[in-house]
């Protein structure tokens, strides 16, 4: 990989490498990096608070979605795919 976060390469490879289009992903990330990232490369964001950002800081990166502990995510996957 040649450029680091946010750059989508590492996403598209991904992507690529596992046969799926964006609209078939959601990132999950704790940092303004992870959810630029995942804006970049087209994939809906879910923003978690309980890492390294804040309630309020997550929110100001504006993910699709945001919650502040991990027990939300596996439902909020579900209701988006």
């Amino acid at each position: 990989i040649k450029y680091p976060k946010p750059h989508p390469e590492s996403m598209l490879l991904a992507l690529d490498q596992l046969g799926l289009g964006p609209d078939e992903v959601v990132f999950v990330g704790d940092m303004e990096a992870d959810i630029l990232l995942g804006r970049n490369t087209g994939v809906r964001t879910i923003g978690v608070s309980c890492g390294f950002s804040s309630t309020e800081e997550m929110r100001r990166f504006n993910p699709d979605h945001a919650i502040e502990t991990l027990d939300e995510i596996a439902a909020l996957v579900r209701s988006l795919l």
